[in-house]
């Protein structure tokens, strides 16, 4: 019932905010979609149409504010090639055979790419990207709270089981993408509490990765270590606190497992089923994508024509980017790679480009958290999980407000190995400090 009341209150601060700032909206929209507040509370009460109240919202109140203001900068290429992308599945649904299943794809999109503009066209401060991104961190790292007590108290690993929706894999990526974005946030802060909460919030992601036995997931989850390990500032203090995160990860990867893990990298005559299957239905994806290389066979049409091969109906085809290419064609898959790949690489470049130190956490923030979804998301179809997008939208925030496209001139090379400036860990001044 609790979760219930909070649920209401929210909407009720999501709707009335909106009016003035469609980015407390925006953020109320995120923690729903994260949440999803009709998994967990549902039971008290209807929750049914909560996120579409807050949205509606949220969408009258950048009307009100004169849509945000549309000057970009350095995140120009990313909003256009997202657009881009959300134009293409428009076209394919045109082109494919079934138009009411294409077109709930082209509905899905919209519920990702219209907050996005949302955010990217009225962050104008520092201070609200980095509030947005405290919002991606503490939602995500309640729900792995409620998993973890789940099979910690009860005895039941939801998180395998269940997911969040019914699929643990999809569920698996989403909690890799904000494991490093929540180190981070937390070695971004002056505050032992903050840093505390923003950590615990990595651990839990990082054990309920693991509860989901999610191969893809799981290898997600060990590019992700990898690139916090080479891209953290090397001061004791932030070693030591790596060290700990690693070794409580070890200790809490039990020998299930790790033999799930090792699965993945098995020879042919050693894969399992799954395993297996996932190499064939690639395969078959891109027949598909070979065949209809423009337009793809129209958005959520791979399950359809997957009986063509002889996949049952509805089978999906469990790679993010071989069922994109399948579905929308070429340039499509193009559209979506390109974005996240830019956005993750501009977030790396902004890091160590000599920015205040709470940009260059933005920076690390959206590369640790995408480098792992885009590796992880060759092993699961999940177009339309918000989490990487809502990333993404941290990383293009701070892009935006860190001033106008750089010049080929003004590029800083990269040297292979980031070493970044030690991040000073004063507290973030307010954007008119100092004026």
């Amino acid at each position: 019932m609790k979760g219930l009341i909070v649920t209401y209150l929210l909407v009720l601060a999501g709707s009335l905010g909106s009016l003035a700032n469609p980015l407390w909206g925006l953020s109320v929209y995120t923690v729903f979609s994260i949440v999803r507040p009709h998994v967990f509370f549902g039971w008290a009460g209807s929750v049914e149409n909560v996120s579409l109240i807050v949205g509606i919202a949220m969408l009258v109140g950048w009307a009100m504010n004169g849509f945000g203001q549309w000057q970009f900068g350095r995140a120009k290429g990313t909003v256009y090639t997202l657009a881009g992308y959300f134009l293409w599945v428009f076209l394919s649904f045109l082109f494919a055979s079934d138009h009411a299943v294409a077109w709930m794809a082209v509905v899905e999109r919209a519920k990702i790419v219209f907050p996005f503009l949302v955010g990217i066209t009225m962050f104008d401060s520092e201070a609200w990207v980095r509030r947005y991104a405290w919002v991606i961190v503490l939602a995500s790292g309640y729900v792995a709270l409620e998993m973890n007590y789940a099979y910690v108290v009860e005895g039941y690993n939801r998180a395998r089981d269940e997911g969040l929706l019914g699929d643990n894999n999809s569920f698996a990526i989403a909690m890799v993408a904000v494991v490093g974005p929540s180190i981070f946030l937390g070695f971004s802060t002056s505050s032992w509490w903050k840093r505390a909460l923003a950590f615990g919030c990595a651990l839990l992601c990082m054990h309920t990765v693991m509860l989901t036995f999610s191969r893809g997931g799981l290898v997600g989850l060990f590019v992700t270590g990898i690139a916090v390990v080479v891209l953290m500032p090397k001061r004791p203090g932030y070693v030591a606190a790596m060290v700990l995160v690693g070794l409580l990860a070890f200790r809490l990867m039990g020998p299930e497992v790790t033999e799930r893990f090792l699965t993945t990298f098995a020879e042919e005559d050693e894969r399992d089923v799954s395993a297996t299957s996932r190499l064939e239905l690639w395969r078959d994806c891109a027949i598909v994508m070979a065949q209809h290389p423009i337009f793809g066979v129209g958005p959520r049409h791979w399950p359809i024509v997957a009986s063509d091969f002889g996949w049952p109906v509805g089978k999906e085809a469990h790679s993010l980017w071989m069922q994109t290419g399948a579905e929308l064609g070429v340039v499509g898959l193009v559209l979506l790679v390109t974005f996240y790949t830019t956005t993750g690489w501009k977030g790396l470049r902004l890091a160590r480009s000599g920015a205040p130190p709470s940009t260059e956490a933005h920076g690390l923030f959206v590369f640790s958290g995408l480098v792992g979804f885009v590796v992880a998301a060759q092993f699961v179809s999940l177009e339309g999980l918000e989490v990487p997008f809502f990333v993404s939208l941290v990383g293009a925030g701070a892009l935006k407000l860190s001033g106008p496209p750089v010049t080929s001139e003004e590029r800083l090379p990269f040297r292979g190995t980031v070493h970044l400036p030690p991040v000073r860990l004063g507290r973030v001044p307010a954007p008119d400090a100092g004026r």
